[in-house]
C-alpha cells in the first residue's frame, strides 16, 4: 500500500517520480550491498552461476533449452534424481585402429 501512495503521489510530477526512483534504487543497492558505480558498471557473470541453494543449471547449446528446462523440472522428483545418480555407465571401448 505504501508504494502505491508513493507511485501515485509521483505520478505526474517529474521530479517527484525522479527522487522516488532515486531512493528505490539506492534502498535496493544497500540491500544488496553493491555501491551505484559498481552496479553500474560491473558485470562479472561468474558471480551468479550457483544459486545459494546449491543447484546450476545446464548450458544452452542451441535449441536445447527446452529439453533443458524439462531436464531440470524431473531432476527435482526425488525418484528421477536418485534413478539418474545410480545410473552405472560403462566407459567406452576403445576405438580399434584400422
Amino acid at each position: 500500500a505504501a508504494l502505491a501512495l508513493l507511485a501515485e503521489l509521483a505520478e505526474r510530477e517529474p521530479a517527484n517520480l525522479s527522487l522516488l526512483l532515486e531512493m528505490l534504487l539506492a534502498q535496493q543497492l544497500s540491500r544488496s550491498g553493491h555501491s551505484r558505480v559498481s552496479y553500474m558498471w560491473h558485470y562479472a557473470p561468474a558471480m551468479h552461476e550457483k544459486s545459494r541453494c546449491g543447484y546450476v543449471g545446464l548450458k544452452n547449446l542451441g535449441a536445447t533449452c527446452y529439453l533443458n528446462s524439462l531436464v531440470q523440472q524431473l531432476f527435482l522428483i526425488p525418484e528421477f534424481r536418485a534413478a539418474i545418480l545410480a545410473l552405472q555407465i560403462e566407459p567406452p571401448a576403445p576405438a580399434s585402429a584400422t
